[in-house]
């Protein structure tokens, strides 16, 4: 049974609320550069993704409103999914540690 430990838990829906809303200003922020400097964005991206081109891959059409939609919303959902599984994972481990280390998980070090 997992009881929770009010002041070092993290409660599953803000979580996921919180990893929602930073990924979905982190999408938009991202189509937007991408919008404005196209060259840019993808000589950025291709670092990230350690060398691959992503020019060969990249749509050469507009992008267009119902793309960045349904974009942001699966991000939005998938990021707040992750959330929820990291507050659970997190408050798990708490307890576990309970068990194991019940001084460092009191407080006192």
């Amino acid at each position: 049974m997992l009881t929770l430990d009010k002041e070092r838990s993290l409660f599953l829906w803000p979580m996921a609320l919180a990893f929602s809303f930073v990924t979905g200003i982190v999408y938009l922020a991202c189509a937007f550069l991408l919008w404005l400097f196209p060259q840019g964005s993808m000589s950025i991206f291709r670092y990230w993704f350690h060398g691959i081109d992503l020019t060969k891959i990249a749509a050469t059409s507009s992008f267009g409103f119902g793309g960045l939609f349904i974009g942001l919303l699966t991000s939005m959902l998938f990021a707040g999914i992750i959330g929820a599984l990291f507050a659970l994972s997190y408050n798990l481990c708490i307890q576990h540690c309970k068990k194991f280390f019940p001084s460092f998980v009191g407080g006192t070090q």
